[in-house]
């Protein structure tokens, strides 16, 4: 394909509004060394509902486990649900977020919380002040992230030692994927070739709306070491529900279509049709009751709500695209594809990004939260970057589409509503296929609105237009120095 006009290799590359936007990106990549890079590996069995650090946004109080790789293990609103846990918890449930793709048939799953959902990911959370006004930060620190068990759809861990996996039947000395692996540990073969780091910090500040609490949150996975646990998916390989390890169905034909000329074709070892998922999972039982799913349409503009009574079909609706339908497999836009609109509102969307998690139907019943994923803004619209010595040396927007969906499965009896988000992007190219010296990250931010959703709403309009939401691309430096 054609590069568009646009193309630009410096850091000020832009998104397809063609606005520019500054680029002062730091993060860790600047410092000279990030704390958390220096912990081990591991792996370790552990309660996934015990928070170990706390961030309080007024009413709000939500907690983090440093023994799940940062993830969330609690919420509590004052006056809601009696004080009481509203979040669901578990290393695979709670708002975690994980990057997959369609070449790996979703498989080769990085995962920064841990190997399934009881044995998390340790890692170091650091307080400091909060970047987007007064109040606090939560930054878990840059770590290894680890692959998760595959759901039992595919044994790739020959070696148990750290924990066992999730196949009782293999003798804890086997797996499926053909390699020689003598000599190898468990390590090996769940480390998974990305860093992880993230932060969530008081952002009420940026907001004049009264009795609403923002969280703002922030985090990236970096593609940092050569490909080594990814060769465990491979091409002959058939996993347990007849899929095969690497469909070459999904080879999107370039990974890069702005920044590097020429076709980037995805190999192997690349990420091609990338998932990014951001999710938030409340309790719907009675006591905790977070039961409906609500949105403002795009049409009517008018709230529209979903009753996640169990085993009602899932709702999914566009927020962003799709562009880049030059360069994706047709097939993936159709109802069989991983980016097809099913049982769904086809021709509507979710005006603003904003998805709310509500008690009832009622706009102006408190304690709902919100879940928004701005595609104006700076992080998301950058959501490729190019690290070099620890600098970002080019921003590319990779976004194919977004959507959300509202969920409870019948099939999985689940206790709690899903309130879900997914980026597709195009992916994420391995350092061995970059310049030397380079690697890339995939980066997301989210706000999290505690209030009534007309409260959040009328937040959200104030967000959106916020000169630090619109025009950052990240300045910030996470540095152990700035820790308190």
């Amino acid at each position: 394909m054609n590069k568009p006009r646009w193309f630009r290799t410096n850091i000020s590359a832009t998104h397809r509004s063609g606005a520019w936007l500054a680029a002062s990106i730091v993060l860790c990549f600047a410092a000279a060394k990030c704390p958390g890079e220096n912990l081990p590996f591991n792996l370790k069995v552990s309660d996934p509902s015990v928070a170990t650090h706390h961030l309080i946004v007024g009413r709000t109080d939500l907690g983090l486990t440093d023994q799940g790789g940062g993830l969330p293990a609690s919420l509590t609103i004052q006056g809601i649900a009696n004080g009481s846990n509203v979040l669901a918890y578990d290393y695979g449930k709670s708002n975690v977020h994980d990057i997959r793709d369609e070449l790996h048939d979703t498989r080769y799953n990085v995962v920064h919380s841990g190997y399934n959902d009881i044995k998390g990911r340790p890692i170091q959370i650091l307080a400091m002040a909060s970047q987007s006004g007064s109040g606090q930060r939560l930054y878990v620190e840059p770590f290894s992230s680890s692959l998760w068990c595959s759901d039992s759809k595919y044994d790739y861990t020959q070696y148990e030692d750290l924990v066992a996996d999730s196949y009782g039947d293999d003798g804890g000395n086997s797996d499926a994927d053909e390699l020689p692996e003598i000599g190898k540990s468990m390590i090996d073969e769940v480390q998974s070739e990305w860093d992880f780091a993230e932060y969530y910090e008081d952002a009420t500040s940026l907001i004049s709306v009264p009795n609403v609490d923002v969280i703002r949150h922030y985090y990236y996975y970096e593609y940092k070491r050569p490909a080594e646990a990814i060769r465990q998916w491979h091409a002959g390989i058939v996993m347990l529900d007849g899929q095969p390890a690497i469909n070459p169905a999904n080879r999107i034909s370039d990974i890069s279509p702005i920044h590097y000329p020429g076709l980037q074709t995805a190999t192997d070892i690349d990420m091609s049709l990338q998932h990014m998922t951001y999710s938030l999972r409340l309790f719907n039982t009675d006591n905790q009751g977070y039961r409906y799913g609500l949105y403002m349409s795009q049409n009517s503009g008018e709230w529209v709500s979903k009753d996640l009574a169990r085993g009602e079909p899932t709702l999914n609706i566009r927020s962003f695209g799709p562009q880049y339908t030059d360069i994706v497999p047709p097939e993936q836009f159709t109802s069989n594809g991983c980016f097809a609109i099913t049982d769904s509102v086809e021709n509507d969307g979710v005006k603003d990004n904003l998805i709310v998690a509500a008690r009832s139907t009622d706009p102006d019943a408190p304690g709902a939260v919100g879940l928004w994923h701005w595609e104006g803004s700076g992080v998301n619209a950058h959501c490729a970057l190019g690290i070099q010595n620890r600098k970002v040396i080019y921003t590319e927007d990779r976004r194919i589409q977004s959507k959300f969906a509202f969920s409870c499965p019948a099939s999985k009896q689940k206790t709690f509503g899903k309130f879900h988000g997914r980026s597709m992007i195009t992916g994420m190219l391995a350092p061995d296929n970059l310049p030397a010296g380079v690697t890339e990250a995939c980066q997301s931010e989210q706000f999290y609105l505690v209030g009534t959703p007309n409260a959040i709403w009328d937040a959200v309009q104030q967000l959106k237009v916020h000169a630090d939401v619109v025009n950052t691309v990240h300045h910030y430096n996470f540095s152990a120095s700035s820790a308190r």
